[in-house]
């Protein structure tokens, strides 16, 4: 009988899977994060490679990243392996609240009245409605 060829060469074996991570299945990150690539990274940096010119290497090691992600990445990694000359990125700015503004015709009894809060001005009643004449 001829050898047993239903295995797909494509497909690994379960035990295989098992004990060897997916590399495809990886994040950028986490391969930029593996020790030897970002060893490798680290020294180009230092020895004054651009991230744009890293980017390019790192694509013939199958890795494809824009130069300004790369650079995130490197931040965020070093932050997190708490590297002292980690940058940190920029923080969001604090939501300023804008000072209230008059309202357009200048006068405070033209707003809303609000339970408890004097106006500071009385309010009249229309000539009309007066029992005066």
């Amino acid at each position: 009988m001829p050898a047993d060829n239903t295995k797909d060469k494509g497909v690994i074996s379960l035990d295989v899977m098992a004990t060897t991570p997916n590399v495809k299945r990886n994040t950028l990150k986490e391969m930029i994060a593996e020790s030897a690539t970002y060893d490798l990274i680290r020294k180009a940096e230092k020895n004054k490679y651009t991230h744009a010119e890293i980017a390019v290497a790192l694509k013939d090691k199958g890795i494809e990243i824009k130069p300004e992600t790369l650079g995130l990445y490197l931040r965020e990694i070093a932050r997190e392996k708490g590297e002292d000359n980690a940058k940190q990125s920029a923080k969001p700015k604090a939501n300023k609240q804008k000072p209230a503004t008059a309202s357009p015709q200048g006068s405070p009894s033209d707003t809303k009245r609000t339970e408890g809060k004097s106006l500071g001005k009385p309010l009249t009643t229309p000539a009309a409605f007066n029992d005066e004449v």
